[in-house]
């Protein structure tokens, strides 16, 4: 911002001393003006248009103001930018701070709510890793037994014994 009053200085004295450009006025046949820089190629009539040069601009004390002050203007739109940038910067931040702490949260619940179908139930709240004293363990569900495959061995049948009446041993006494 502060290279623009160095190159208004610089190219309006140039501006001043530069030679007025030479404009050309055209007529074509069928009566339509046209003013260029260079004559039109088949134009009726060509003729040189005299310009006479802007006066110089003198730098005066209220043009010395006007430039303090639109760089004073340039400074605070500066100053305003750089602190909406500031401002954007922190906010920012902040959004990935919120960000942050929801994944956390997030994550908390989620812990939370495997502890709790962990408890399964309990009135004892969340253990870690035995239940209070007093609470049963919790008793975990059974399966039902397969069918034994292999059929149970058949009962010895009684044959009467030789020496004892109506068949029945009866052990000896020791």
């Amino acid at each position: 911002m502060r290279l623009f009053p160095v190159i208004v200085m610089l190219v309006l004295p140039a501006m001043v001393l530069a030679e007025p450009p030479v404009i050309y006025k055209s007529v074509d046949a069928q009566g339509r003006v046209t003013y260029s820089s260079e004559p039109v190629q088949g134009a009726v009539k060509v003729e040189e248009v005299q310009t006479t040069p802007a006066p110089p601009v003198q730098e005066t004390d209220n043009a010395r103001d006007r430039t303090e002050s639109m760089m004073d203007m340039a400074n605070e739109l500066e100053q305003g930018r750089l602190e909406k940038e500031k401002l954007r910067t922190e906010q920012q931040l902040q959004q990935q701070r919120l960000a942050q702490q929801q994944a956390q949260l997030e994550q908390q619940q989620k812990l939370l709510e495997e502890m709790q179908q962990y408890n399964n139930g309990w009135a004892g709240g969340i253990y870690w890793p035995y239940p209070p004293a007093g609470y049963p363990f919790p008793r975990p569900p059974h399966k039902p037994r397969p069918p034994n495959p292999r059929p149970l061995p058949e009962p010895p049948v009684s044959q009467p014994h030789p020496f004892t009446p109506g068949g029945v041993s009866i052990p000896a006494p020791r």
